[in-house]
């Protein structure tokens, strides 16, 4: 389970054995990376969930103080919208599958029939709620950077790229998905299955060793264990591709109303290039790199300020990242700006780093395209679309001796003259 952090689950039963149960499940399959709490009430499990910052409460429908729809509606007042656990409920009567059905329609991510579910089945389920808490939670933050940069920049244009983004991931991990799928459809159970038939047939004769029955019951059970997991699997995939449609229509809700209309500002884009270099300081301070400026005088602009700091901060967070392969003495960085002909103005951002390979130079601005280890691969792909939706271009270029240069070319658009 790749996570920042180790995963949070709350186990929120009245029966002690019941709790010990299943936290021993839990750590059979995920031996390394669980951090696992228990309570005995609901109240407990509410304030354990304010203050400890759960991903999964693991809770039944039956607890000595209130059932699990009453825990959900007091979670729900206590954490207000920052309530991002996901809530499991474990049922034990009709009575109480029927409860957990209206559960979720209040909020629990998901519910277990006590006696119908295996060890892999809430490994699963714990592992799907764990997740979805942490996606909710990063979207929840990523919308309220979206917004706040928005205010502050008077406009949401930078909600566009981010939720782009998200829409890419989101393709990413259907692919993922699809390629799951087709290993749970295609393993090798149809093999078992006919190799089972031939024992079967051949029951007569294995009779005859002291313990040919039993290799025939071991790999029938062997089959029915496969074919219950492969069950399991392509059910859990079906959810999750289900929760990713959903995912998918609100990103295209919010894209529609994150189109808006490009905001021109009336700039010096010198002092834009002194902005862009203050917010990356501590990063070149610890690269231990020299900042030059190259600037000459340019008069001033209308640019959507917002994008062209995407474009800048994403070139240097490039050539930051390059220079940290320098295995030479010196780290320089060096940021121009000059008028280019046709009415066009030219930011560089020249580092002395390794360079581009010729083979590369074709794919660096492709989506997902990285040679760096935990990297993405979007920074320079969004900073070229950025620069294409505001009628320019970015071109890349290594230097004579050493290095590479990237060429931001813009459209000059004269500021509104001011009052005589």
């Amino acid at each position: 389970m790749p996570y920042d952090k180790t995963p949070r689950i709350l186990i929120a039963d009245g029966k002690v054995v019941a709790r010990r149960l299943y936290t021993k499940l839990l750590q059979q399959f995920f031996p390394d990376d669980l951090d696992i709490m228990e309570c005995e009430s609901g109240i407990k499990a509410v304030i354990l969930c304010d203050r400890k910052e759960i991903d999964c409460a693991l809770v039944s429908y039956n607890l000595p103080d209130f059932n699990a729809v009453e825990f959900l509606s007091r979670l729900r007042e206590r954490l207000g919208t920052h309530a991002f656990v996901s809530v499991l409920i474990i049922a034990e009567t009709e009575e109480d599958e029927k409860g957990a059905i209206e559960a979720m329609k209040l909020g629990a991510f998901d519910f277990l029939v006590k006696g119908k579910f295996s060890r892999l089945s809430l490994a699963q389920s714990v592992k799907n709620a764990v997740e979805n808490a942490r996606l909710r939670s990063e979207l929840a933050q990523s919308q309220q950077r979206i917004l706040d940069t928005a205010h502050r920049a008077g406009m949401a244009e930078i909600a566009n790229g981010v939720l782009h983004n998200i829409g890419n991931n989101l393709n990413s991990l259907n692919i993922a998905l699809d390629s799951l799928q087709d290993t749970a459809e295609n393993t090798r159970l149809s093999g078992l299955q006919r190799a089972n038939q031939l024992l079967a047939d051949m029951s007569d004769l294995l009779s005859q060793h002291p313990k040919g029955s039993g290799l025939i019951q071991y790999y029938q059970g062997l089959e029915e264990a496969f074919q219950r997991e492969n069950e399991v699997i392509l059910a859990e995939v079906a959810k999750v591709r289900e929760k990713i449609n959903h995912i998918r229509n609100d990103v295209s809700e919010q894209t529609r109303y994150a189109n808006a209309e490009l905001f021109l500002e009336d700039l010096d884009l010198n002092t834009v290039v002194k902005e862009v270099i203050n917010l990356q300081q501590g990063r070149l301070e610890e690269g231990g790199i020299e900042v030059r400026t190259n600037c000459n005088k340019l008069p001033r602009c209308k640019v959507v300020r917002i994008k062209l700091l995407q474009i800048l901060n994403n070139l240097i967070k490039n050539s930051i990242e390059s220079l940290g392969d320098n295995d030479v003495g010196d780290r320089t960085l060096i940021i121009g700006t000059r008028p280019d002909e046709d009415e066009q103005y030219a930011i560089t951002v020249t580092d002395n780093g390794p360079g581009i390979s010729e083979d590369n130079f074709d794919k660096i601005f492709h989506y997902g395209y990285t040679t760096k280890e935990n990297a993405n691969g979007t920074g320079l792909h969004m900073a070229a679309n950025a620069a294409g939706e505001m009628g320019g271009r970015i071109t890349a270029a290594n230097t004579q001796d050493r290095g590479c240069t990237f060429t931001l070319v813009m459209p000059f658009v004269a500021a509104t003259p001011g009052p005589s």
